[in-house]
This record gives structure tokens, C-alpha cells and sequence, in this order.
């Protein structure tokens, strides 16, 4: 029984899953999904998941899954949904194994989907900055930057993780 339910959006896919989530789970979504993606940002929704068994190795084969598609999805944008702290700091620990195994891709995670919708049309219209971008971080007055910003400063980050950000 499938974990996850895949929707389109504005351009992105979303990953919603539920319940305690195994590394087969996820490498089940990556090798069903990844090849023909619509688009290549994801969002994983973890809001109603658990990660509670997933160990750094496990992280470690997820990566090198991800990594198998960097041809198909180019330099591409993930963000992770959660407001548990325990699944944030998985997430925290997933993003920095996969910054050092130089995977092209720019992270972030957000407490809502709204904040990750709008970080992705962000990053996106602007292209502000982040791993292997020439773009600097800017400060624009996009009402949607303005709110991603606003977010970011807000919220506790993982500070030795590479992520594309606003600056104000």
C-alpha cells in the first residue's frame, strides 16, 4: 500500500505521505515518479508522516536514488513540509548528506505548504541564488519574497545546510 499520494501544482509535484515512512517507501516514490516528473521541484508533505525509523544510511540510499535523476531533472528545487521537530531535524540531517554528496539540488523545509508553495514561485521568478547559481541573494519587494523572508527570519534553519534564501 502506497505511502504517498502525488499531485500536480502551479510547478512542482507534490509527495503527500502519511503514516511512518521506511526507506523503501521513499525509493518506491523516486523510482515511480522521478523518471517522468512534470515538473522538477517537489515538495515532500511530511505533515502527517514520521520518519522516526529512517537512519543515516537509509538517508545515504536515498540520495544516491535522487542522484540517479539529476540527468532527467537538471538543477531542481526540493522543499520538506513539517511542523514536528523530530522530522525536521531528519530532514535538517538528510539536506546536509545531500549538500556534501554535492546532489544539484537547493533545499528548504516550511511548517505549512503555502510557505513552501511560495518559496518555490519565489526562487523561481527571481532566481535567487543558491548551490551553483551565479544569481546573488537579493532583496526585492515582491510581496511573496517579502513573506518568504519574513517566514525564513523567523524560523530556526540548520545553519551548515546550503539553502537558497532570501536576505533582507
Amino acid at each position: 500500500m502506497t505511502k504517498f499520494d502525488v499531485l500536480v501544482g502551479f510547478s512542482w509535484t507534490t509527495f503527500v505521505a502519511r503514516g511512518p515512512l521506511q526507506l523503501d517507501d521513499f525509493l518506491g516514490a523516486i523510482h515511480a515518479f522521478f523518471p517522468r516528473l512534470i515538473f522538477k521541484d517537489v515538495i515532500w508533505d511530511l505533515s502527517a508522516a514520521s520518519l522516526d525509523t529512517m537512519s543515516r544510511a537509509d538517508f545515504e540510499v536515498m540520495i544516491c536514488a535522487v542522484k540517479g535523476y539529476e540527468g532527467i531533472r537538471g538543477h531542481a528545487k526540493t522543499v520538506f513540509v513539517t511542523d514536528s521537530p523530530a522530522t525536521f531535524a531528519l530532514v535538517c540531517m538528510y539536506t546536509g548528506l545531500a549538500a556534501m554528496a554535492e546532489l544539484n539540488v537547493d533545499y528548504s523545509a516550511f511548517s505549512t505548504q503555502e510557505h513552501a508553495e511560495r518559496w518555490l514561485i519565489c526562487s523561481r521568478i527571481h532566481a535567487c541564488g543558491g548551490p551553483g547559481s551565479d544569481s546573488k541573494l537579493h532583496s526585492c519587494g515582491e510581496k511573496a519574497c517579502q513573506e518568504v523572508r519574513h517566514f525564513q527570519a523567523a524560523r530556526k534553519t540548520c545553519p551548515s545546510i546550503p539553502i537558497a534564501v532570501h536576505s533582507g
